[in-house]
């Protein structure tokens, strides 16, 4: 059955059959009319000139930058070749067509301002079986899935790689016999494709949807051992659990019993103990837990699924700073994340004083890093002033700490050395 994809009914076993079982997509002909109000609004913008972050300015550092009406379609292009740079072996299709499905669902609520043929093209694409070829490794994980994203979009310009049929095609092949145009990039079109965290919401989504599956197993397993070892049924009572009011136990209570429905030990039939194992007893409470953290993980998973990072672009809205932290919160970042640790690593090892490219000499001073799991942290300032003196010269030094300051005692607030 086509699963239909509007912005706001996408959940996680919807997901899994797209990704999985390669259920055919459909695009609500309601979202196709909010993409078209929305270009056409950021359209009428690009011709007054109104200056719009990632259209017709740089992005980041050059956010400030105002690009000409040559630039804007070039700068889509150079936009993703400069983020294409992911490495390692390439993702799991599955992965892969789940972060294109949730692609297509940003795009239906009508406020990414890229034209119609992009999403569609994606949905093409998913329904005839282009998958593109994207690393495992590049994602910074709070600012999105930049460089995994740009690979998936490298396609749109016919460019890139593909798995097709089982084969690893060049991208324009790859289209060229699924039969789908490749539509090229204008303004606006690169960025929209591009900015988001749809990677990471695809891993974690099938992530719980397998997370499920395992507890489903463990109240099998767990029926299996209570008939084996003969077990006093009565701690699975959803009497005594009801009342004491976690949903997960109630819910792991009743599977369990529903696997042992209408043998000897549930009627009665076979005798047991008074009373057995903890680790009998409360395995509903063990289990049940385990539930409850992964609905509320699953509730996360499918607001961010449905949910837009854009910065605003709907009709009357004023043009936004550049879009939201797409930091999955509290899930996984998977090994997307580990190249930026390596290199933060590296990084502290060649300037432990903290100066280099993250130091904000080189962010035009703007304050605070953003982590990689979306908060942002400030280096705490030591509470002693000439420690916080001497650091200070440490980095207008360029992390050369100059002459250095006698150490105060933390206890007498005496100096070593003085």
């Amino acid at each position: 059955m086509t699963i239909i994809l509007d912005g706001g009914s996408l959940t996680v076993e919807k997901l899994v059959r797209i990704a999985r079982e390669g259920e055919k997509v459909e695009l609500d002909p309601a979202a196709v009319e909010r993409i078209r109000v929305c270009r056409a609004m950021l359209e009428d913008k690009i011709k007054a000139r109104e200056i719009m972050y990632g259209t017709n300015t740089g992005i980041g550092e050059f956010s400030e930058m105002v690009l000409d009406d040559d630039q804007v379609t070039q700068f889509q292009r150079y936009l993703v070749y400069n983020h294409a740079a992911g490495i390692g072996e390439p993702a799991p299709l599955e992965v892969v067509r789940a972060a294109m499905a949730g692609r297509v669902n940003v795009h239906a609520h009508g406020n990414s301002g890229n034209r119609p043929e992009i999403t569609l093209t994606l949905v093409a694409m998913l329904n005839k079986g282009v998958t593109p070829v994207i690393c495992e490794k590049g994602s910074v994980g709070a600012s999105g899935d930049l460089a995994p994203m740009a690979q998936l979009a490298l396609l749109l310009m016919g460019e890139g790689e593909a798995f097709y049929e089982g084969e690893r095609l060049h991208g324009k092949v790859a289209m060229e016999r699924a039969g789908i145009p490749v539509p090229g990039l204008e303004a606006r079109d690169g960025l929209a494709t591009i900015n988001g965290s749809n990677v990471l919401t695809a891993m974690s989504a099938l992530l719980c949807y397998d997370a499920d599956r395992w507890l489903r197993q463990a109240e099998i397993a767990c029926a299996m051992s209570l008939e084996a070892l003969l077990a006093n049924l009565k701690p699975y009572n959803a009497k005594l659990h009801e009342l004491r009011g976690f949903s997960g136990a109630i819910r792991s209570a009743a599977a369990i019993k529903k696997c042992i429905e209408g043998s000897d030990l549930a009627t009665g039939k076979i005798k047991t103990k008074v009373q057995d194992a903890y680790s009998m007893r409360s395995s509903p409470q063990v289990i049940g837990a385990a539930h409850d953290a992964l609905k509320w993980a699953r509730s996360q998973v499918e607001i961010e699924l449905n949910g837009v990072g854009e910065p605003p672009r709907e009709p009357g809205a004023q043009p936004g700073p550049p879009g939201l932290p797409h930091a999955e919160p509290g899930l996984l970042l998977g090994p997307h994340a580990q190249p930026v640790r390596r290199r933060h690593a590296h990084h502290r090892a060649a300037h432990p004083g903290g100066a280099g490219l993250h130091d904000e000499h080189f962010r035009g001073r703007r304050p605070g890093r953003l982590r990689l799991d979306g908060h942002e942290h400030r280096p705490q300032e030591p509470p002693d002033p000439r420690e916080r003196l001497r650091r200070a010269r440490h980095r207008a030094h360029g992390g050369c700490a100059g002459p250095r300051l006698p150490r105060v005692h933390a206890r007498h607030g005496r100096a070593h050395g003085a």
